[in-house]
């Protein structure tokens, strides 16, 4: 069985659809009172930088394609930040899936 692939906007869909759920203020902590953010506040944030590489890139390549003066080598190199981020952040992901059903196969008691 193979997975079909899901395009970049449905992975951010996906993870705006979460964002409610974490909108919820978390209950004060040491590390909270302190200013430090949250690994669920990290992680949106790096979210947000990924989805404007991409956004970036997209913007680059239309005006590309319209026939603007953009350059070439700006264009790819945005292409391939936005690729690399986007390839980093999904390896995080499954790291995080896989942690979190470690978790859940841990013996209680």
């Amino acid at each position: 069985m193979s997975k079909m692939p899901i395009s970049m906007s449905e992975h951010f869909s996906r993870a705006d659809s979460i964002r409610g759920i974490t909108q919820e203020k978390p209950k004060a902590t040491e590390e909270t009172q302190s200013g430090q953010a949250t690994f669920g506040e990290f992680f949106l944030d790096k979210l947000e930088e990924v989805n404007e590489l991409n956004l970036e890139a997209d913007n680059l390549v239309q005006q590309a394609v319209a026939g603007k003066d953009v350059s070439p080598h700006t264009t790819l190199i945005a292409l391939q930040k936005a690729d690399i981020s986007f390839r980093l952040l999904m390896s995080v992901k499954e790291r995080i899936v896989q942690a979190y059903q470690e978790v859940l196969r841990m013996p209680i008691g």
